[in-house]
């Protein structure tokens, strides 16, 4: 059987990574595209496939499936190791894993396996704004045909969270896999030598601590001033979810952010850098783990990013305003994966089964070993995890905000809407536009780009 990497090897990225959230934008390239136009992309791009699937082959009578997973060696040895131990102990059908090549974008070579007639039976890392997409074009199966379907989320207490990816049809096209879920990591070395107690949990809190850390020339937040559609990710809309108690940016078809919460999501960040608590001068590398900001925002995945900390760290929930009476802990994003089903799938049902078989607890558990989290809420009360946790205790906070979790919203354009937003955030936060203005401005850009 395949040895897994242990979480020591995966790598953490910033939440709104390109490589993490890529494709879930503009709707570009979706199944519009004639089949004929993407087979020569294919040919072109003389597209290949990594691994070589599982080492336990089918006989010639029994069916294989054949499960598509995203560019992550990480990924694919998940999944390989859960199809070897299907394959050997189960004889309906056997199951083959591929992966797409690292380095690749995953919605383009899966776009171009279902055009070129050589689909997956199921696909292991589909994003919410592809999905909406796939969906819409009718590329995907709805896995809420399954008689067994809310059963089986129920089972893994994950039916809450999955209803957040309703398409407008009434139907449900993935199951949650796996997320990333954003937290504060901040400096608790820090905090103990200018006599500081508890972290900030509101926004007048942590300024009054930023405060502290101006005569030591520390940062104490920092803030992404490029346009990017996806920095944004990372702190407007973190912060807004947590502000908000877990309200999404759009409401039936209409900007939904006009409001008080964002208000002061853009106060906070447009203050901030008006009171020097983020760095005045480039920095090189991690600035948090140089010493040189006292706070970062990441998933899990910088559990093992920083194990090589010269200073204590600890986990706190993201910030909110100072009048804030939401659940605690706050909501924040999370950036899933979902399993999917083509609807050109060969085996359908048996990719159903495999998925099943997938998300039952030992499943996860080989997902959780590699530092991945499960969509599940049960992962710190789940005995089947409780080792685990007990090795990696930094990694608790994660798991109990799972509850408290937001993707993105299920618009084919998420790309464009971020990027008008975030323009507009960087022209407040540098002080070309007031705070009203530039929210005013972001919530009719975004208007007109949903229409």
């Amino acid at each position: 059987m395949r040895v897994l990497r242990t979480m020591q090897t995966v790598s953490a990225s910033r939440t709104g990574d390109r490589t993490e959230v890529a494709g879930q934008g503009s709707g570009k390239g979706r199944l519009g595209v004639t089949t004929g136009v993407l087979l020569a992309v294919a040919l072109l791009a003389g597209v290949a496939l990594s691994g070589t699937g599982s080492q336990v082959r089918a006989a010639s009578s029994t069916p294989t499936i054949t499960v598509l997973t995203g560019p992550s060696r990480s990924e694919y040895d998940v999944v390989e190791t859960i199809a070897e131990r299907w394959n050997t102990t189960h004889d309906q059908f056997h199951v083959k894993v591929e992966m797409i090549p690292e380095g690749s974008v995953a919605e383009q070579i899966f776009l171009v396996r279902l055009a070129g007639g050589t689909p997956p039976d199921l696909y292991t890392a589909m994003a919410a704004g592809p999905m909406v997409g796939f969906s819409q074009d009718g590329a995907l199966l709805a896995l809420d045909q399954f008689k067994d379907y809310w059963t089986v989320l129920q089972q893994r207490s994950s039916d809450n969270i999955a209803r957040t990816y309703r398409m407008r049809d009434g139907h449900y096209y993935l199951v949650p896999w796996q997320a990333e879920i954003t937290m504060i990591e901040y400096n608790r070395d820090l905090l103990d030598e200018i006599g500081w107690g508890t972290f900030p949990a509101t926004y007048s809190q942590f300024f009054d601590l930023s405060e502290k850390l101006v005569p030591r020339k520390i940062a104490s937040i920092d803030v992404w001033m490029n346009e990017a559609w996806d920095a944004r990710i990372g702190d407007f809309y973190v912060f807004y979810l947590a502000a908000s108690g877990g309200r999404t940016l759009i409401r039936n078809g209409r900007a939904a952010f006009d409001n008080d919460y964002a208000r002061a999501v853009f106060q906070f960040f447009t203050t901030a850098v008006q009171r020097k608590f983020t760095p005045q001068t480039p920095i090189t590398g991690d600035g948090f783990l140089q010493g040189k900001i006292l706070t970062q925002r990441f998933g899990q995945g910088a559990l093992p990013q920083y194990t090589q900390a010269k200073f204590h760290w600890q986990v706190s929930p993201i910030l909110v305003p100072d009048d804030y009476k939401g659940p605690d802990p706050p909501y924040t994003y999370f950036n899933m994966k979902g399993l999917s089903i083509p609807r050109t799938a060969a085996h359908p049902q048996q990719a159903w089964e495999f998925l099943k078989y997938m998300i039952q607890e030992e499943g996860d558990l080989v997902l959780l070993q590699t530092g991945r989290f499960p969509v599940r809420e049960d992962l710190v009360g789940n005995k089947t995890f409780t080792n685990w946790f007990r090795q990696n205790p930094l990694a608790i906070p994660f798991a109990m905000n799972m509850a408290h979790t937001r993707g993105l919203d299920l618009i084919p354009n998420t790309q464009e809407v971020f990027r008008a937003i975030s323009e507009e955030f960087v022209a407040s936060v540098t002080g070309k536009k007031s705070v009203s203005s530039a929210l005013q401005s972001a919530v009719e850009r975004v208007d007109k780009l949903l229409f």
